[in-house]
C-alpha cells in the first residue's frame, strides 16, 4: 500500500498557502509529486504566481496579461488561430471567338475589326470580375516555329489595344496556337482566312 505524506509549502502570504491546501489550479496553487521510495510518495502545494490563469508561471510569462485561461505557448502568450480562408479560384465561363481575321503573315488590326475590339472592350470594362486570355490562331501558310511567334503577335496585338481602351494588362494573358487548332481547312484562301483569327477564354472569379 502507498503510503502518501502531505507536505505544505508556501511562498506567498499565510492565507494564500492555506488555499493551496484546498484547492488546486484555482488560487494559484500548484502541484508537485516525490516519490521517496519504500510507497512514500509526497503531495507538495505551492503556490505559483499565476495572475492570469494560464499555467504559465509569472516569472516565465511573457505576456502576464492574457485572456483569463486563453490558450497560450509555452511562455504565456495567446495562441491566435488564423481562420481558413478559402482562396476565389478562377473558373472558365465562356469560350468565344472574336471577329478579327488578319492577313497572311500579318498581325495588324485592320479598321473593318475595330468594332469587335471595342464592343469587348466595353464588356470588360463593365465586368470587372472577368479577366481574359487572349488566343492567336495561323493558318498552315510557312514554317511551323514562325506560325507559333505570328499567332502570339496576333494576340498581344488584341491584347494591347484593349489596353489602350482602358482595360488592366493585369486581367488579360496571350498566348500563340500558330497552326495546330485549325477552324476550318486550309486547302483554300478563304478557309485559310478564318483560321486566321482570334478566339478569346473568360475565366470569371468565384465568389
Amino acid at each position: 500500500m502507498v503510503k502518501k505524506l502531505l507536505i505544505i509549502t508556501s511562498f506567498a502570504p499565510l492565507i494564500l498557502g492555506a488555499n493551496c491546501v484546498y484547492s488546486y489550479d484555482v488560487n494559484g496553487c500548484g502541484k508537485v509529486d516525490f516519490d521517496l521510495g519504500q510507497g512514500i510518495v509526497v503531495n507538495q502545494y505551492k503556490v505559483i504566481y499565476d495572475k492570469d490563469h494560464d499555467d504559465v508561471s509569472d516569472n516565465i510569462d511573457k505576456c502576464p496579461d492574457t485572456v483569463l485561461k486563453a490558450k497560450v505557448d509555452s511562455v504565456g502568450c495567446e495562441i491566435v488561430i488564423k481562420k481558413e480562408e478559402k482562396v476565389k479560384e478562377p473558373h472558365i465561363v465562356e469560350e468565344l471567338t472574336l471577329t478579327v481575321n488578319f492577313d497572311t503573315a500579318k498581325y495588324e488590326i485592320k479598321d473593318e475589326y475595330m468594332e469587335e475590339v471595342n464592343a469587348f472592350a466595353e464588356f470588360l470594362s463593365a465586368n470587372s470580375q472577368y479577366s481574359a486570355e487572349i488566343i492567336g490562331h495561323t493558318d498552315s501558310v510557312g514554317l511551323k516555329a514562325s506560325n507559333i511567334i505570328l499567332s502570339s503577335n496576333r494576340a498581344k496585338a488584341i491584347k494591347n489595344k484593349l489596353v489602350e481602351l482602358g482595360i488592366e494588362e493585369t486581367r488579360i494573358t496571350v498566348k500563340g496556337m500558330g497552326e495546330d487548332s485549325p477552324f476550318s481547312s486550309n486547302e483554300d484562301e478563304d478557309n485559310r482566312a478564318m483560321n486566321r483569327r482570334i478566339e478569346v477564354l473568360l475565366t470569371k472569379i468565384e465568389e
